[in-house]
C-alpha cells in the first residue's frame, strides 16, 4: 500500500528493510532503518548528497527514547522532531522530558506543534467496516482506497 500511496511523488522512495528483517527473525530497530536510509542516495546513485535525517515521533515516544535500541547511536545520526497534539502544547511533563533529552543525553530536538489533523487510524477503519467509500477517498490516498476496504471492511470492492 505505501508503495502505491507514494507513487505519483517525487524523490520519495518506499524502503520494506524491516519487513525484510523481520522475514528472517530479525527485529526491527529504528536505528538499523536511520543507517540503511542515510545511505540510500549513495546506493542511487547520489554520492554527493549530503543526508540530514530527522526521526519523528509523536510526543508520547519522547519520554521513552533513551529506552529504545541503540538509543545513543540513533541520537548521533538523526535529529529528534517531537509533533504535540494539541493537548499537549501546555504539558509540563513533556515539556520536562524534552528537557531530559537535551540535557541527559545531548539530543538534539525540535517541537513541532501543528493544527489537529481530524483523521485516524480507527477512524479509516471505522468507515472501511461500513464500506463507505465516498468517504474514505477524503481519508486516504485514491490509490489505496481499495486495499483498506479490502482488509478493513465487510463490502465487496469493484
Amino acid at each position: 500500500m505505501a508503495v502505491r500511496a507514494f507513487a505519483d511523488l517525487d524523490h520519495v522512495v518506499v524502503s520494506d528493510t524491516e519487513v525484510e528483517r523481520g522475514e528472517d527473525g530479525e527485529p526491527g530497530y529504528m536505528v538499523d532503518t536511520v543507517e540503511e536510509m542515510r545511505e540510500m542516495p549513495a546506493m542511487l546513485g547520489y554520492d554527493d548528497l549530503v543526508v540530514e535525517a530527522w526521526l519523528i515521533v509523536g510526543a508520547d515516544q519522547a519520554a521513552s527514547l533513551p529506552s529504545w535500541h541503540r538509543w545513543e547511536r540513533l541520537r548521533e545520526i538523526a535529529h529528534v522532531a517531537v509533533v504535540r497534539r494539541p493537548d499537549q502544547i501546555a504539558d509540563p511533563a513533556l515539556d520536562e522530558a524534552l528537557r531530559a533529552l537535551a540535557r541527559d543525553h545531548g539530543a538534539d530536538t525540535m517541537v513541532v506543534d501543528m493544527p489537529p489533523i481530524g483523521i485516524s487510524s480507527t477512524m479509516v477503519r471505522e468507515f472501511a467496516a461500513h464500506g463507505d467509500r465516498a468517504t474514505l477517498v477524503n481519508l486516504v490516498p485514491a490509490a489505496i482506497v481499495e486495499d483498506v476496504l479490502r482488509l478493513y471492511g465487510t463490502a465487496v470492492t469493484t
